[in-house]
């Protein structure tokens, strides 16, 4: 039987709000440039922008459940709506997917690391340091995490607001122009793959069971799919005004290239590395999230009493996904995968359990409590 949050841990709306424009923002904000910026070029900012539209209808949906399904997480809502058997293959989906998601944020996150800072050192040094970071972070529990990105998210935002700041001397607004870019088609696709980002959402449904207001789950998700989706399409913009859309789709993470253009010989030598650090904390909490969600969902599906005998075992795999694909194009790829599929099961998932909902009664208990 899933279980429906009787663990200590609470949190609140806002700190809800807060892990989901993580989780939305935190990764996936120094990459998405790449792939994009051929598509619709200029105007590649603004589709992300647009993008919040598919998270914002996934946030929707999920609140919905959780108003029918109050105190219940994502495996516990399908214990309740699906067969046995289809309940336990929509808790297997969901864990496979959460953990697709701490792998493809764990390789990103490593070979942002590596590539520009430390080529000397071996991907698996800092595969093990990272790994066993977010699995500390996951252990303490889903309360602390949200308690400690209360403090990072705003000063991430904040370095957001500074770069943009020390952008100014250099950039070139007009680099935004045309406004819909290549064209109309182009933005709609760009919106179409950067939903992808804002449909993470769906990871909040792993630990919703401890929100203290499930009523106000909904409205919570839809704030932070449209933080995190203005973020990194702020960051997206930036870099575009300051390497043009061409040079953001040259390199791998724009957002790291716009950072260190406004740092030596304008304002703050080195800015990158302020930035950076900043970033990183964020994307470690993010994932700390994801891996908590991973540890959850794996249990709940297993029919296991605690998550703990999942934490080694998803230690391991964490530092081997972390390690694989071993080559730029092949992460490029398997990102694109990502940005593909992703959007599609997010949004199948709670409608499919909204759809099955329907079609059962809630619960006598669960009338009670709505």
């Amino acid at each position: 039987m899933a279980r429906t949050g009787s663990e200590n841990d609470h949190i609140r709306t806002g700190q809800f709000a807060v892990l989901v424009a993580e989780i939305v923002f935190s990764t996936g904000f120094m990459a998405v440039g790449s792939v994009i910026a051929t598509i619709s070029e200029s105007a590649a900012w603004l589709g992300t922008l647009l993008g919040a539209a598919g998270g914002l209808i996934v946030a929707w949906l999920c609140g919905t459940l959780v108003r029918l399904y109050p105190g219940m997480n994502l495996p516990a809502i399908a214990d309740t709506v699906l067969p046995k058997a289809l309940s336990k293959l929509a808790s297997l989906s969901f864990a496979a997917y959460c953990t697709w998601l701490l792998g493809i944020g764990s390789r990103q996150f490593i070979i942002a690391i590596w590539i520009p800072f430390l080529e000397s050192t071996s991907p698996l040094t800092l595969a093990l340091v990272a790994s066993a970071i977010i699995a500390y972070g996951a252990s303490l529990g889903i309360e602390a995490i949200a308690r400690a990105s209360m403090v990072f998210f705003p000063i991430a935002l904040l370095s957001i607001v500074v770069l943009a700041g020390l952008s100014v001397p250099v950039a070139h607004p007009a680099r935004l122009l045309p406004i819909i870019g290549a064209g109309l088609p182009e933005l709609g696709l760009t919106a179409l793959i950067t939903s992808a980002y804002g449909t993470e959402c769906i990871v909040g449904l792993a630990f919703v069971s401890h929100l203290n207001e499930p009523s106000r789950a909904g409205r919570s998700m839809s704030w932070g799919v449209l933080v995190g989706m203005t973020l990194m399409s702020a960051v997206l913009a930036v870099a575009t005004m300051l390497l043009g859309s061409q040079g953001v789709a040259r390199v791998m993470f724009p957002a790291v290239e716009a950072a260190r253009l406004v740092g030596p010989g304008e304002f703050l030598e080195r800015s990158e590395v302020l930035l950076l650090a900043i970033w990183f904390s964020v994307g470690l909490l993010k994932q700390a999230a994801v891996f908590h969600a991973t540890t959850v969902s794996i249990a709940d599906a297993l029919g296991l009493r605690t998550r703990t005998p999942v934490f080694i075992p998803l230690i391991v795999a964490s530092v081997i996904l972390s390690l694989y694909p071993t080559t730029v194009v092949s992460v490029l790829h398997s990102l694109k995968l990502f940005q593909r599929y992703t959007p599609w099961y997010a949004l199948a998932l709670p409608a499919l359990l909204l759809t099955a909902s329907a079609l059962r009664p809630v619960p006598a208990e669960g009338r009670r409590r709505e």
